[in-house]
């Protein structure tokens, strides 16, 4: 696309599952110890299935948001608002008086500094007041539109992802876009006739401003990567000023007073992601990603395939033996995209979480460091390579197998569960520790991206590495 940017160009290749395929038991006998202490090791492998399913929702917990439209023609559209609201600041006062007790104008910032999409796009911002309570805990919804009152109407801004002002000093960009100034008034009365309208955050928002619903009425083409807004409210006062020949004397000055918001408020992420029936058709060749709130791709291992490696023998439990799973490694590999059918790039990093897990991994800021037998990160997706490797998942499979194993009377190992896992796009945060980066954080991606990972051939396979050995 002309003066097309994806200012985060992860391209995500080809899904493939690194496995040691085969079948048929290698033993690797441990021979110079005596016949009734050897230890053996095992390389057997297990079958995989995969399909791709909807996630409707996402959490986040962060000011980082989306604001636009862009229609794939492959990944199908997508569509993004939000509402946000502002923190209370206790005690509040405008630093001068304005003159004649008026202000000038109120304005909204909205920050950022990537997109997707076409930079010369032409889209319309749109600003409502909210008055309806409004909830989410954190998870996006598809449709904010019942907050789009026009009566609650507030300004709209045209614009294209570059005609936004550049602000140097913290290198971001941003959208100015014009509010009616009675609700700016407003803030100045409540200051001077009722300070305590400014005490909490639930008196704020009763008293003067609940939220703002930030959306796009027209245009397509492009989505913002918003890093929070600032309601701004300018205003002239009267003060010192120096005449062309230095001399001070009294005179008009500019002010601004800034209310903006932060990660303690509520944020109500609205992603909507339409035309994406084809994604989900069984496909014995591909699944699908596509962030966020679109598709990601489950991972199912069946208990049977687990039993079989688990008891290659047939001949059931020996109390004897001790089996330990060593190694089990994953390998993604993704298609390479076409830019003549999708201009979506693949996301910089997947996670694969046990099933179970998924909810709390995200809501309580887990990551794979604190979660090793749950959570497996991928390397960062590279346009060399083009796959993702989540290395050792032996954990995952250990862990379940503890869990769900039993030994049945007749000494046959059976399990009570197949093994699910889902394979998300995320987004890591590292700090660094003793010369070496680690993950501090992982979130959600909250970026338009999209992937065709390859489940077809090897990929249907994880090779596994197991020891067995004598208990003493």
């Amino acid at each position: 696309m002309k003066n097309s940017v994806l200012k985060f160009l992860w391209v995500l290749p080809a899904l493939w599952v690194m496995a040691s395929c085969n079948d048929n038991l290698s033993e690797v006998g441990g021979s110079i110890q005596p016949k009734d202490d050897k230890i053996r090791a095992r390389v057997d492998s297990v079958s995989v299935n995969y399909s791709t399913m909807l996630m409707p929702s996402v959490y986040s917990n962060s000011r980082i948001t989306l604001l636009g439209e862009i229609k794939d023609p492959f990944y199908g559209n997508f569509k993004a608002n939000f509402i946000s609201k502002l923190r209370h600041a206790r005690g509040f006062k405008f630093a001068h008086k304005p003159i004649g007790g008026k202000i000038d104008s109120l304005q909204l910032h909205i920050n950022y500094n990537v997109w997707a999409g076409d930079s010369t796009a032409i889209l319309k911002a749109a600003v409502y007041k909210i008055t309806d309570p409004v909830s989410g805990g954190g998870y996006s919804q598809k449709d904010l539109s019942k907050f789009q009152k026009e009566k609650n109407f507030l300004g709209s801004l045209v614009y294209t992802a570059k005609s936004g002002k550049t602000d140097t000093q913290r290198g971001l960009r941003y959208l100015s876009v014009p509010l009616s100034k009675e609700l700016g008034q407003k803030f100045y009365d409540a200051s001077i006739n009722n300070p305590h309208f400014f005490d909490t955050q639930e008196a704020m928002e009763k008293e003067l401003l609940q939220g703002l619903l930030v959306t796009t009425t027209t245009g397509s083409g492009n989505v913002l990567s918003v890093y929070g807004i600032e309601f701004r409210i300018f205003y002239s006062y009267e003060g010192d000023i120096k005449d062309k020949d230095g001399k001070t004397k009294k005179g008009s000055v500019k002010a601004v007073e800034i209310f903006a918001n932060t990660k303690e408020q509520i944020q109500v992420n609205g992603f909507e992601n339409s035309q994406i029936e084809d994604l989900l058709i069984p496909n014995d060749k591909y699944t699908y990603i596509k962030s966020p709130a679109g598709v990601v791709t489950k991972m199912l291992i069946k208990k049977e395939e687990l039993v079989k490696a688990l008891d290659r023998s047939g001949k059931g439990y020996n109390p004897a033996k001790r089996w330990l799973l060593n190694e089990a490694q994953l390998k993604i590999d993704v298609e390479q995209p076409d830019p003549k059918v999708t201009e979506m790039a693949p996301p910089p990093y997947l996670i694969l979480l046990a099933a179970d897990s998924l909810k709390n991994f995200f809501e309580k800021n887990y990551t794979e460091l604190t979660h090793p037998e749950s959570a497996f990160l991928s390397t960062i997706y590279s346009i060399e390579h083009r796959y993702y490797n989540f290395s050792n998942i032996s954990p995952l499979i250990s862990k379940h197998l503890k869990e769900h194993a039993k030994y049945l009377p007749d000494g046959k190992i059976a399990l009570d569960k197949d093994l699910e896992a889902v394979i998300v796009p995320v987004q890591k945060f590292t700090v660094n520790s003793l010369d070496k980066n680690v993950t501090s954080e992982i979130n959600n991606f909250i970026f338009p991206a999209a992937a065709k990972l390859k489940t077809s051939g090897r990929a249907r396979k994880v090779g596994i590495i197991s020891t067995e050995y004598n208990k003493q």
